[in-house]
């Protein structure tokens, strides 16, 4: 973006809806970027689901919606119906008005929702009526264009999602670290983290990790991360009973103790069978960690060989013959996830940032439908 250009974004308001400015770190660092190029930013609650009367004193130019499932989640199948006809009538207005629509597709539905024909609806609606639709990655572009029927794909841009580098604190040792979890120095250490879903592949892992046990008693596997499932909750407690080196943290894992479990592991596992993007693999590799991943969609332009061990998740054995490989190639860890690190370190903030200002200047200046 060039000097000129982002003159041309000072006093531009950007709504971000639903507001997530002060519980996730992509929301808050995106806004903060922008906003030192001169845009002004807003944060629009899910709650206000008739946005036009929320955003009438405003009057943003631009309004970049993130997580859809907001607007048609409710205690029953008529209510999300109501609520979700009130949010695209809504967009329509915001449209009608000369308001610029930017949707960023952080997943193609929603994980938790119980309504799919209503994220199906609003999927469809918020794409076509979208001035811009912003993936993560190239896949994920041809996921959303593809599925959706998009013709004009040209709307559809690629924007890296940035690295967490500055996110969380990161100033404890490896040796601090497994000393908080009561783990050996001289183990290896496993770890998956974030929120436990079905999506995940979570009973894979678990189902590769005690073939392993036979012969590798000083490999730890670290299960770090709340449930949503109680299923998946009751399967990890079981697998985890009488077993010393698998250790279940089944919680809200808050940031400040983020840096505890990254840097007590060795590598980390991302044994997903359904993602547009992980945002855990792109922590590990902002803790300079190696991961296990398949070897399908954004993780094949994410991650290397260079700096993971990616495998065919159509194979029976493919992620225990990633484990295998990993452990085997133990020394090497620490410069696989070096190499990683200084990989994801290009995607910063303000790189993302930039080029969040140039699809919006597209909008504004293009007009494009």
């Amino acid at each position: 973006m060039y000097k000129s250009d982002i003159n041309k974004m000072n006093d531009i308001k950007v709504a971000f809806a639903p507001k997530f400015l002060k519980i996730n770190p992509y929301q808050k660092q995106l806004a903060e970027h922008i906003e030192n190029f001169g845009v002004q930013t807003k944060g629009i609650s899910h709650s206000k689901v008739f946005l036009p009367v929320e955003l009438n004193n405003w009057q943003p130019r631009i309004l970049h919606l993130h997580w859809l499932h907001m607007y048609f989640d409710a205690s029953n199948y008529l209510a999300s119906l109501y609520k979700l006809f009130k949010f695209i009538t809504g967009l329509i207005f915001l449209k009608l008005r000369g308001v610029k629509i930017v949707w960023t597709v952080h997943n193609f539905k929603s994980h938790d929702s119980i309504y799919p024909l209503s994220d199906r609806i609003c999927t469809w609606f918020v794409a076509h009526l979208a001035n811009a639709i912003i993936s993560h990655s190239a896949t994920a572009k041809e996921v959303i264009t593809t599925n959706l029927s998009l013709k004009k794909t040209d709307k559809v841009y690629v924007v890296p999602h940035a690295n967490y580098i500055e996110d969380y604190e990161n100033n404890i040792s490896c040796k601090e670290a497994r000393q908080a979890l009561k783990i050996p120095d001289s183990s290896i250490v496993m770890l998956f983290f974030g929120l436990i879903r079905p999506y995940k592949g979570i009973e894979k892992m678990l189902e590769a990790f005690e073939q392993l046990q036979s012969d590798q008693k000083q490999v730890y596997l670290v299960i770090a991360g709340k449930p949503m499932d109680d299923r998946l909750l009751k399967l990890i407690k079981s697998k985890a009973e009488n077993k010393h080196n698998i250790k279940p943290i089944l919680q809200f894992i808050p940031n400040e103790k983020v840096q505890t479990y990254m840097n007590a592991c060795d590598l980390v596992v991302c044994p997903y069978q359904e993602f547009l993007t992980s945002g855990a693999l792109l922590l590990a590799m902002s803790f300079a960690k190696p991961c296990i991943a398949p070897r399908v969609g954004c993780m094949n332009e994410i991650l290397s060989e260079a700096g993971g061990f990616l495998y065919d998740p159509d194979s029976e054995y493919g992620l225990l013959q990633a484990m295998n490989e990993a452990i085997s190639k133990r020394t090497d860890l620490k410069h696989m996830g070096q190499h990683n690190f200084l990989s994801i370190k290009k995607q910063n903030w303000n790189s993302v940032a930039k080029k969040t200002l140039n699809i919006y200047q597209k909008c504004i200046d293009i007009k494009c439908l």
